[in-house]
């Protein structure tokens, strides 16, 4: 079945084919076209979450950018006293932390994707 109707296979029945012939015939076309349909849900799954992991990492990667570096301006700035200094160096230290386990974390997951022998 295409769109809701039925493809010209299944339409008529041929003439000289006994009942069985034609339900096994109709059964083997309807097996075909579930496992395409399964096999295009499968494949767009996969794509959706393959852009999902993307924005995550690029979200990721602007909030550890954007962090990491006003973290560093405190830091190196003669502006701010030693205290907050020394919460930008803890702040710092946990960006830097979160970021190697997220790095890990991917790492094991592509190894885990990737098939054998690569």
């Amino acid at each position: 079945m295409a769109n809701g109707k039925c493809s010209n296979q299944l339409k008529r029945k041929p003439p000289m084919s006994t009942d069985s012939e034609y339900e096994m015939r109709v059964r083997l076309i309807m097996e075909r076209e579930k496992q395409k349909s399964e096999l295009r849900e499968r494949e767009a799954d996969a794509r959706h979450r393959r852009r999902m992991d993307l924005l995550s990492r690029i979200a990721m990667t602007i909030f550890m950018l954007g962090a990491g570096g006003l973290c560093f301006y405190i830091k190196l700035s003669i502006r701010f006293q030693q205290v907050e200094k020394a919460s930008a160096d803890a702040i710092l230290g946990l960006i830097l932390t979160g970021l190697g386990i997220f790095i890990g974390k991917n790492m094991n997951s592509d190894k885990k994707d990737s098939p054998k022998g690569e």
